[in-house]
């Protein structure tokens, strides 16, 4: 037995002593990178996060993110990609055009996972939030930069149909801790489920403060003051669904819960089961 494949048993172990023995340690996130950049006169940010599913196999992909206002519109990319043999399983990774959804109006309503709960993160000003839809699936990405209070967060929830088991055994249900892997990137990482097919995957947020600190988009920021779309200081509301600054929030469930899911979790990495998404 080589070395790489003793490493990858002790990794599933640790895992699985800590989900499927009613433990909380149900974050995958190993490392996390949060850059900005120009390319063609246009803004980008761009988020990678390095996982740890335990041996599960998520797909590899690129999908197009989707503005709102004009589903034909293609804003960003979402992807993910297996990665066997390093020191973590996959990669998941989201590009958006900040020169795009600078002119996007925020929701202005409290942001939910795909189950219908409240998402993990309080502080944000809902008029400073998009939702945005992955084309062909039912994975939703969350973007919110707020100026005045100089703070940015990123986010994906990913249903997943091998996960729709853990629902219908145990609906409604999300664990989500916290991490810190460094550089001031933190944020949590967790499972969801719910009752209906599509309402059960694992969801990540990231602190995306970092993107205020790049004069480019500072700068695109600054010019959209005087407007009513996402980044204006005119959208921020008096009263907001959340109070500031922005909280990343440790959610647990019940050891017995925790137990359940951590057991359905088990049964897919001893298999190494190949996930898909919604």
């Amino acid at each position: 037995m080589n070395k790489l494949t003793i490493a990858k048993i002790a990794s599933i172990s640790f895992f699985l002593m800590n989900t499927a023995c009613g433990g909380k340690d149900f974050n995958w996130v190993k490392d996390a990178d949060i850059q900005s950049y120009q390319s063609n006169g246009e803004v980008y940010g761009e988020l990678i996060t390095y996982l740890d599913t335990g041996g599960m196999q998520l797909p590899s992909i690129m999908l197009p993110i989707l503005n709102p206002k004009n589903p034909s519109q293609t804003i960003g990319q979402f992807a993910l990609r297996s990665n066997f043999g390093a020191d973590y399983d996959s990669e998941l990774f989201v590009q958006l055009n900040i020169s795009k959804i600078a002119n996007i109006p925020g929701v202005g309503r409290a942001p939910r996972l795909p189950n219908g709960s409240a998402i993990p993160v309080g502080g944000i000003d809902t008029n400073k939030l998009l939702m945005l839809e992955v084309g062909g699936t039912k994975t939703l990405v969350y973007v919110s930069i707020d100026t005045q209070a100089k703070q940015g967060m990123l986010g994906a929830a990913v249903p997943i149909k091998q996960f729709d088991t853990i629902g219908s055994t145990l609906p409604g249900v999300n664990i989500f801790p916290t991490f810190n892997v460094g550089n001031n990137i933190r944020g949590t990482f967790g499972i969801f489920t719910g009752a209906g097919s599509g309402q059960n995957g694992f969801a990540l947020f990231i602190d995306a403060s970092g993107l205020l600190q790049n004069k480019a988009v500072t700068t695109l920021l600054a010019a959209n003051n005087n407007s009513t779309t996402l980044f204006s200081e005119k959208t921020r509301s008096i009263s907001s669904h959340y109070s500031t600054p922005m909280e990343y929030l440790d959610v647990a469930a019940t050891s017995r819960d925790e137990n359940t899911v951590g057991q359905h979790l088990y049964r897919l990495m001893k298999k190494r089961a190949r996930l898909s998404l919604h």
